[in-house]
């Protein structure tokens, strides 16, 4: 197992966890606290998960720019897209966290923090799915629309 493999692996688990927990986090509204509890720790799990795939993402782009058929300008499109989903998640998680742990000790929590968290998650749900489909894009031609596969035949 190489580090592309484990950053494709890795990879996955935020772009799952982040809406779950986007989800749970408006279910809170609706129904209890244990479902802001449940969205805060799937938030960190994501943050975790999320790092080290990054982390893991350099050496994925050493073993596969060289492959036929790689263009490095959809590589550098995924990398520029991973390092904005990155920092949106990881200040998620440290939010996430912070919030957790006053609860935990009983404090209560104001619902326009619970909002902020939200629109981080939101925000981090839709720029991990731009991420993920960019990064699609290195190896799989169904994620190009016709115009796009076209634009790059001529430029190989």
């Amino acid at each position: 197992m190489n580090e592309a493999h484990i950053h494709l692996m890795l990879v996955h688990i935020p772009i799952v966890l982040m809406p779950l927990g986007f989800i749970l986090l408006i279910l809170k509204y609706w129904k209890s606290r244990e479902y802001c509890k449940t969205a805060l720790s799937i938030f960190i799990a994501a943050t975790i998960f999320g790092t080290i795939a990054f982390l893991f993402g350099e050496g994925a782009e050493e073993i596969i720019e060289d492959y036929p058929g790689i263009v490095e300008s959809l590589i550098e499109s995924h990398e520029e897209s991973a390092v904005v989903s990155l920092w949106l998640t990881v200040t998620t998680g440290i939010f996430s966290l912070g919030i957790l742990l006053a609860l935990n000790y009983g404090k209560k929590i104001p619902n326009i923090i619970l909002l902020i968290i939200l629109i981080l998650s939101g925000l981090s749900t839709m720029n991990l799915a731009y991420t993920a489909q960019e990064g699609g894009k290195i190896r799989h031609p169904e994620a190009y629309t016709a115009d796009q596969l076209t634009a790059m035949d001529k430029n190989n």
